[in-house]
């Protein structure tokens, strides 16, 4: 599996790109929905699992950060991120969002504006696209 990830942080002087491989990854069905799940490759301790939709794309994280976040096109979505004691409001508004799974893998292509608890006016524009495939 590999994801690539831009962001906003080039408007400040930053590369704002990140991409990973990630070797590990396990993609499966359960009554017609496909999840892929994995652990951060900088963190042992942190997993994540989408389940993937054709309209909509749940995000699963699970470690020193608990979140998650439903993303559907067109939507505007609250959750909760649990980091330590505390919890930090999330609202994202989704702008693109679209789900290709074939028999031998998938691509989710995410487009989406993101606004934490106590960040400023303007909420951070995050794209992320994630590819797999499934190896013999």
């Amino acid at each position: 599996m590999t994801w690539h990830r831009q962001t906003d942080a080039k408007a400040q002087g930053e590369s704002g790109a990140e991409h990973a491989v990630v070797e590990a990854a396990v993609w499966y069905q359960r009554r017609g929905v496909h999840f892929l799940h994995w652990q951060e490759p900088a963190d042992a301790v942190a997993s994540i699992t989408l389940r993937i939709e054709p309209n909509c794309v749940t995000w699963m994280r699970r470690g020193a950060v608990d979140w998650t976040h439903t993303f559907r096109a067109g939507d505007i979505a609250a959750s909760r991120m649990a980091v330590g004691h505390g919890a930090l409001a999330v609202e994202t508004c989704t702008q693109r969002l679209a789900v290709d799974i074939y028999p031998v893998g998938g691509a989710i292509e995410l487009a989406y504006r993101m606004r934490m608890a106590g960040q400023g006016e303007q909420p951070e524009r995050i794209e992320l696209t994630i590819r797999w495939e499934r190896h013999s």
